[in-house]
């Protein structure tokens, strides 16, 4: 009887197990197809780890942020209700219904949920920067200001908590505050752009995109261009010198990353002047590539984005 007894607690335990590594297994993938932004698919597998596992508050939270980014605000809510049913200390959920809430236009429900979030993580600076949102939207241009700076506290290079601070104090009738937090926020912005890579002589620095970002000329077009970067001297200020370090991808393939050639180097603000990069790697033929680019501006186009000249020399080791 004990050794029956015995074999029945064991069962239940493999079988208590087994659910357990189940809902972790659905909650992982689910986490794959969220980071690909295949929304439904990540919906359909925290669902099934639900299943497995009703009280798995992770599920919930990540369920509430795919059907927040899908629209369905109504589920989102529900979800995020749930995971502080079942877990109020977790500070991240109270900050995900105030992300929802603000979004609804409920400013003062978004700023009780982001007081709760830093009450039980007083270094949560995420929640101090949509705090400072939230009160900015409300009126409350000083407290916005404030909680802004606890955002840049532990990061002093968090460029939007600059702009955010800038506004508060633009609200506050600060003008040379906002300019100040405004050039702090261009000088460490790290940004990311893309646009299209023709043949020689088929630009002349004011052509080649048009307003909404789409090709000028589509069937020039002979590649995909992506650049990465961070600026540098005085930003969008400098007149001379560089201005910004970037790292730029050039795909040439039909297939995104089959066929590249990366650079990496600075950049410069005057036209027609050129400067040399480093040809770093690249992928398909040009795997082992090497060598040196010489990159010229030649101006904004009608998107406000750049065009360049690029001569790159490619060895291959």
């Amino acid at each position: 009887m004990a050794a029956g007894l015995l074999l029945a607690c064991l069962t239940v335990a493999q079988a208590q197990t087994s659910r357990a590594v189940s809902a972790a297994s659905y909650l992982e993938r689910g986490a794959e197809w969220a980071a690909k932004g295949d929304w439904d698919r990540a919906i359909t597998d925290f669902n099934l780890a639900l299943t497995f596992d009703p009280r798995l508050a992770t599920a919930y939270n990540h369920r509430g942020i795919a059907r927040q980014t899908k629209g369905d605000m109504e589920g989102a809510l529900a979800d995020f209700n749930r995971v502080i049913e079942i877990d109020p200390r977790r500070a991240t959920a109270w900050n995900n219904r105030g992300l929802l809430r603000h979004s609804q236009g409920d400013f003062d429900g978004a700023i009780a949920d982001f007081n709760r979030a830093i009450h039980i993580d007083p270094r949560y600076a995420r929640a101090y920067y949509n705090r400072a949102r939230a009160r900015l939207a409300n009126g409350d241009s000083a407290g916005a200001d404030a909680d802004t700076g606890k955002a840049i506290e532990p990061d002093p290079r968090d460029a939007p908590a600059y702009v955010l601070r800038g506004l508060a104090r633009q609200a506050q009738a600060d003008p040379n505050g906002a300019i100040a937090d405004f050039n702090r926020a261009l000088e460490i912005a790290e940004f990311i752009t893309e646009g299209y890579i023709h043949p020689e002589g088929s630009l002349n620095g004011s052509n080649g995109v048009n307003p909404d970002g789409s090709p000028e000329f589509p069937d020039r077009v002979i590649g995909r261009w992506f650049c990465r970067g961070w600026h540098v001297g005085e930003g969008a200020h400098t007149t001379k010198g560089p201005w910004v370090a970037t790292q730029q991808i050039f795909d040439f393939g039909s297939q995104a990353g089959r066929s590249t050639i990366t650079t990496d180097g600075f950049e410069l603000p005057e036209e027609n002047v050129p400067i040399m990069r480093a040809i770093t790697g690249g992928t398909g033929a040009y795997s082992l590539a090497r060598g040196e680019a010489r990159q010229s501006f030649l101006g904004f186009n009608q998107s406000n984005g750049v065009g360049l000249r690029h001569e790159i020399k490619v060895m291959l080791r």
